[in-house]
């Protein structure tokens, strides 16, 4: 079927304005923007396809509300609003001539923006088209991110909140090719940091585009040399600090987390990276830090189903599909640092949404940011294997067997020690192993003649869950250190049902201790009803 034209205008003519599809596009159709129009003839041309587009398209990656207008720049053309999505920045038609340039390029004639190609006051069309997001991202040629947002480009070295958005992890890993729009001056080139790469002039003298993945790098690297193309000699170089995606010493967890997910081949491995950058990212309705990462996992929740609240059911609908998938608990161990939720503690508490910012959460009686507190002191670049499998009811509660051993509360805290090195060694006195878990506590396992006993009083178990491996990317520095066994601290608060309070980092050298262990089988939930 050809595709409908159900808006065309002059660009000029929207400078200032409204534009309201509300009665002229279709709900429940698949939009996407001329790029040929736009950039010859300066019109914004939307079609309509009933049937999934045929056409070669980019699809735009951006923040709904991004880095502010920069002075020292001329808007050229203006700026317009959307009917619906006047909470967000208005469309520069300066980048969107950029994006449709660079779209072009690529030799893609058309673009998907959401703004423009989701009509933004029809709630039946905004979740139609959520249940189709991921395949949209996975089915264009390129994806073009816009850190900044759509007001304006960015340079590489301003730092923007693009990484800390729930919507751009799926927007980033679902295509196979995904390019960074950024403001340039220097024209074409190769740039070299810790990985090399190109970069492409897309308008002379104002933009480039370079590939997401090692413009990544750079900013872990924290340093970049350009060299122009028209350089004569390989000396002739310009020395840039890349933050367009993220400070390397501030962001240094959402950067690795991305990383992780983009790059490794274990299937495992990219789970865990991908729950681990989504809990350091935030959106404007919490059930969205859900439907915006289910199309990496496979799985199609009903948008109509979950209130825009709804992040708990919503999260517990996924894991619930992902368990029975046969996959792992991937979830468990993302971070060893946050506080347990109070209604599905196999999960870190939910970070506080908001439109525009970073993750944060409430620790203390203080709201800080979530990456401040993920991995403490401790380095980002790795995952956890052999997680256990399971099944998790309406309620929450997350059922699974695993080595795990009766445990004793010592009545101490060891705030003074290093938690990847407090559990390295088990004493030469096996009668008496004390653990001193995530939190501080100090526990010891239960002696010969205590095991039964401590099952009829305490009920709190340490439970083995995984082995930490550093992350197998080729170009990245490996580390060894004999403290790889994670285990978790459950203690129950209902008959069969149990709570996570804690981790434990162990030492290698306890896994002939936890050999001896039993298998064991916990319900692992709550405290608090998971009302949802």
């Amino acid at each position: 079927m050809e595709a409908l034209n159900v808006y065309d205008a002059p660009l000029d003519s929207l400078v200032n304005s409204i534009v309201d599809l509300t009665h002229i596009a279709n709900p429940c159709r698949y939009c996407l923007i001329d790029c040929v129009q736009v950039v010859q003839y300066h019109t914004l041309r939307i079609e309509e396809f009933e049937d999934f587009p045929p056409v070669r398209y980019s699809a735009i990656s951006y923040i709904w509300r991004g880095n502010p207008p920069d002075p020292s720049v001329l808007d050229v053309h203006g700026t317009f609003m959307v009917k619906g999505a006047e909470d967000g920045d208005p469309i520069s038609i300066d980048v969107l001539y950029h994006a449709c340039t660079a779209s072009l390029q690529q030799q893609a004639t058309h673009l998907w923006l959401d703004r423009l190609c989701i009509m933004q006051t029809n709630r039946d069309d905004k979740a139609w088209q959520i249940r189709r997001m991921f395949q949209i991202y996975k089915s264009c040629n390129p994806c073009i991110i816009l850190p900044g947002g759509i007001r304006r480009l960015v340079k590489l070295e301003e730092r923007t909140s693009w990484i800390h958005r729930g919507w751009t992890l799926q927007e980033v890993l679902a295509p196979q090719l995904a390019l960074v729009l950024f403001a340039w001056a220097l024209g074409s080139g190769t740039y070299d940091a810790i990985s090399e790469g190109p970069v492409d002039e897309v308008i002379p003298g104002k933009s480039a585009v370079g590939r997401v993945g090692e413009i990544l790098q750079t900013c872990v690297g924290g340093k970049m040399w350009f060299t122009s193309a028209h350089a004569k000699d390989i000396y002739d170089c310009v020395s840039v600090v890349p933050r367009i995606f993220g400070d390397f010493e501030e962001d240094d967890g959402p950067l690795w987390a991305l990383i992780g997910a983009m790059e490794l081949k274990d299937p495992e491995a990219k789970l865990h990276a991908v729950w681990r950058s989504s809990l350091m990212r935030t959106s404007s309705r919490p059930v969205d830090m859900v439907f915006s990462i289910m199309g990496l996992f496979d799985i199609s929740l009903d948008p109509h189903a979950f209130h825009a609240d709804d992040r708990l059911g919503a999260t517990i609908a996924l894991s619930q599909e992902l368990l029975r998938q046969g996959k792992p608990a991937s979830w468990l161990g993302i971070s060893f640092y946050l506080p347990p939720c109070r209604r599905l503690s196999t999960f870190p508490d939910f970070p506080q949404t908001s439109v525009s910012g970073q993750a944060r959460i409430e620790i203390e009686g203080r709201l800080v940011n979530v990456t401040g507190f993920m991995d403490g002191a401790y380095p980002a670049r790795w995952w956890l294997k052999d997680v256990p499998h399971g099944s998790m009811a309406a309620d929450g509660y997350l059922t699974f067997t695993a080595k795990a051993a009766p445990i004793l509360p010592t009545g101490t805290m060891r705030p003074d020690v290093e938690l990847w090195t407090a559990n390295l060694r088990k004493d030469d006195d096996e009668s008496d192993f004390q653990f001193v878990a995530t939190d501080t506590s100090v526990w010891r396992l239960c002696k010969a003649g205590e095991a039964e006993e401590a099952l009829h009083t305490t009920k709190a178990f340490v439970i083995m869950i995984g082995e930490e491996e550093v992350y197998d990317i080729e170009w990245m520095p490996k580390w060894q250190h004999q403290c790889s066994i994670r285990a978790m601290l459950v203690e129950e608060h209902a008959p069969g049902k149990f709570h996570r309070t804690s981790y434990f980092f162990l030492g290698d050298s306890f896994k002939s201790v936890i050999r001896d262990w039993k298998e064991r089988e916990f319900a692992v939930g709550g405290p608090d009803a998971a009302e949802h």
